[in-house]
């Protein structure tokens, strides 16, 4: 793709927005965590609109998906909360405008962008699939490509499954975990709860001891200290989560043998006698 050329008008009003999107409790609710900014090099997809990180943010943020304060959503990764240039183009700056002034905050974010421009799943792929030169893919293959500048298949075939839970397990952030009905938990919310509260929440030890191990990987100061604080956690919820399986075949076993449990307390089948009177 050729250098595109920054719209005055396009950027004049994505910087008049000024503003960050926070997460609440909802599954859609997947926000940013890099600057706005302006995407000018060659082979690059053009510049795209990102909801900013505002650093000294230290609003307390409610619901149970979320744990703790900080200054950017720690559940989801950048792209849902980033329209890219290529789309801005297909609607028209003006409407796009329009539209930012209808929603605020978690609402910002690509699969409501996409529903209420009613733009189906080819037209999207036509739109955002630009074709990339191999040798501009610096090592990568094209599906990471697109995850780095716009969204990979994993969350373009997601945006338009109408299914929560697939849209917050392809645009689920590296530090949190996603739970069977769809909401997401970040390192935060994990540090800050116990055990029992991660098996009433239907949050897999596996899936936690992946981030953890993520987490500990990356060496990020501030995560790695919860990490480890996350994995002492852990240890008890792998045995509540052993405990709660027991329990689970155990009533099954129980289920299944209570037909013969009830066969045996019948009196047995009546019979004819010869004489054609009924017998026991």
């Amino acid at each position: 793709m050729k250098k595109n050329t920054v719209l005055v008008l396009l950027l004049t009003s994505l910087i008049s927005v000024g503003m960050m999107a926070s997460c609440g409790a909802s599954i859609s609710n997947i926000p940013n965590n890099t600057d706005s900014s302006i995407i000018m090099e060659d082979d690059k997809p053009s510049e795209s609109f990102k909801t900013e990180e505002s650093p000294s943010s230290e609003t307390e943020v409610e619901g149970d998906a979320i744990g703790g304060t900080g200054d950017a959503c720690k559940l989801h990764s950048w792209n849902y909360h980033s329209i890219t240039g290529e789309l801005i183009s297909y609607v028209g700056s003006e409407a796009f405008e329009d539209w930012l002034n209808t929603v605020s905050g978690e609402e910002i974010n690509v699969a409501r962008f996409v529903k209420d421009f009613g733009i189906d799943s080819a037209t999207f792929d036509n739109i955002v699939c630009v074709n990339i030169p191999e040798e501009n893919l610096d090592g990568m293959t094209l599906d990471e490509y697109y995850t780095q500048w716009a969204y990979n298949q994993k969350m373009r075939e997601a945006i338009f499954s109408n299914d929560g839970y697939e849209i917050s397990k392809a645009f689920v952030n590296e530090y949190a975990v996603v739970a069977p009905d769809g909401q997401i938990y970040s390192l935060e919310w994990l540090a800050g709860h116990n055990a029992e509260d991660y098996l009433s929440y239907g949050l897999s030890a596996n899936e936690i001891q992946t981030v953890v191990d993520h987490a500990i990987e990356r060496d990020v100061s501030r995560y790695t200290t919860m990490a480890e604080q996350i994995e002492l956690t852990l240890e008890q919820a792998y045995v509540l989560e052993e405990a709660a399986l027991a329990a689970e075949k155990e009533g099954l076993a129980a289920d299944s043998s209570e037909p013969a449990a009830e066969q045996e307390g019948l009196p047995a089948e009546d019979t004819l006698s010869e004489d054609g009177n009924t017998t026991e």
